[in-house]
């Protein structure tokens, strides 16, 4: 659809959350498989903003229990 077409994948809220983290930390498959086709990275660090929840994206789904995801 046209609207997702628009959205950004690089954008960062305060805390240092990118959708994809938060697509990982929630479990949303369909989300991050969208969100990697756009280029996003699962291992991809922010040390300054993302250390205390996990780092990576990857992580933040292992953290949530989100198992299967991480095995994507």
């Amino acid at each position: 659809n046209g609207a997702a077409a628009d959205l950004s994948t690089r954008c960062i809220d305060g805390g240092g959350w990118t959708p994809l983290y938060y697509a990982a930390s929630g479990g949303h498959m369909a989300a991050v498989q969208w969100l990697l086709q756009k280029g996003e990275s699962v291992r991809k660090v922010d040390l300054t903003l993302n250390a205390q929840w996990g780092g990576t994206p990857l992580l933040a789904s292992c953290r949530s229990g989100h198992y299967r995801l991480a095995c994507f």
